[in-house]
């Protein structure tokens, strides 16, 4: 499978999905979930996962709890993600690649997803090489 890093300048909202409710702080964020939404020939939508391993050195995440079942989330830096070659050839044929940070899996358990609030800031580029 090819490499894909993303790298992520991200200070975004995230919630609970609707239903559920945070009994408890987050304590750790465990792994990541980006979207690429993109347009080559047909319409792509892939979810690309990341798992807690993944960006130990690369990536910087911080949180802040927040009231209302939401946290603040910052992410810098980047991630090197093994993924299927269509993905890949596609997201680099692709004019104009759309490629953001989803949602992320918490401790204690809880999936939480970004939020559409115009004031936050989900900047991901791609990369087929490691970005300097």
């Amino acid at each position: 499978m090819p490499n894909l890093f993303i790298k992520a300048s991200c200070d975004l909202e995230m919630s609970c999905e609707e239903g559920f409710e945070i009994n408890e702080p987050v304590s750790q964020i465990r792994d990541l979930m980006f979207r690429y939404v993109g347009f080559t020939d047909v319409a792509h939508d892939y979810d690309i996962s990341v798992d807690e391993d993944s960006y130990p050195d690369t990536l910087e995440v911080k949180f802040e709890n927040l009231a209302n079942n939401k946290i603040r989330l910052t992410a810098d830096g980047y991630v090197k993600v093994n993924v299927k070659a269509d993905l890949h050839y596609n997201i680099f044929e692709d004019s104009n690649p759309k490629v953001t940070l989803a949602s992320v899996e918490a401790s204690p358990f809880t999936n939480l997803i970004a939020s559409e609030n115009d004031s936050d800031r989900n900047d991901c580029q791609v990369f087929a090489k490691k970005p300097k």
